[in-house]
C-alpha cells in the first residue's frame, strides 16, 4: 500500500522538528514556513531581540524537492526594526546537495552549511550572521524572498541562536 505524500510531510516535518529540538540548545529556536500554491516564494518571520546582554546569530534554511537542485539559490533578505526603519540585501549562496554534501564530507570542519534529507527533499542552512548587537531591542521582522530560480522550492525558515553575555554588568 502505497502511503499519501500529505501524510508523509508532516510526519517527516513533526520527527525533524524532534530531532532538532533534542540537538540544539535551549537558546536557539527555528522557524520554518512552508510555500503553498499561490503564496509565491516569500516567508516571514517574527524575531524577538529583547535581550541587551545578548548576541543574535541567525542561519537561512531552504527546502528542495530531492534532484531540484540548482547551482547557487539567490535569496532577498529584508529587516524591519521595531521603530519601521528596514533594510534589505541579496545574498547568493550554494544549493546543490551533492556537491554540498560532498564538500562537508571533505571538510568536516567546516560548519557553516548543514544538510538533511529524507526520500523527497532535503534542507539546507547556511550560517548568515552571526554575534548581532541590534541597533533596537524589539520583535524584528524578516522577511525572505527567493529569486531567480526555476527550481521548486518547498519553503524557508531562520534559526536564532542567543548568547548571552555572562559577564555583563547587571547595575
Amino acid at each position: 500500500m502505497k502511503t499519501p505524500a500529505r501524510i508523509i510531510l508532516p510526519v517527516c516535518l513533526l520527527l525533524s522538528s524532534v530531532i532538532i529540538s533534542c540537538s540544539q540548545p535551549e537558546n536557539t529556536s527555528t522557524m520554518f514556513s512552508t510555500f503553498q500554491g499561490d503564496s509565491g516564494r516569500k516567508a516571514s518571520f517574527a524575531l524577538d531581540f529583547l535581550d541587551s546582554t545578548s548576541d543574535y546569530s541567525l542561519s537561512l534554511i531552504v527546502r528542495l524537492p530531492k534532484n531540484s537542485f540548482p547551482d547557487t539559490l539567490s535569496m532577498g533578505i529584508s529587516f524591519t526594526a521595531p521603530s519601521g526603519v528596514r533594510g534589505t540585501e541579496t545574498v547568493s549562496l550554494p544549493s546543490d546537495f551533492n556537491v554540498l554534501k560532498r564538500y562537508i564530507k571533505d571538510h568536516p570542519e567546516d560548519t557553516r552549511i548543514r544538510l538533511a534529507s529524507t526520500p523527497d527533499f532535503c534542507d539546507i542552512s547556511w550560517k548568515y550572521r552571526e554575534r548581532i548587537r541590534p541597533s533596537e531591542y524589539g520583535t524584528w521582522i524578516m522577511d525572505i524572498t527567493i529569486q531567480d530560480t526555476g527550481s521548486d522550492i518547498l519553503g524557508a525558515g531562520v534559526t536564532i541562536n542567543k548568547t548571552t553575555d555572562t559577564t555583563a554588568n547587571p547595575n
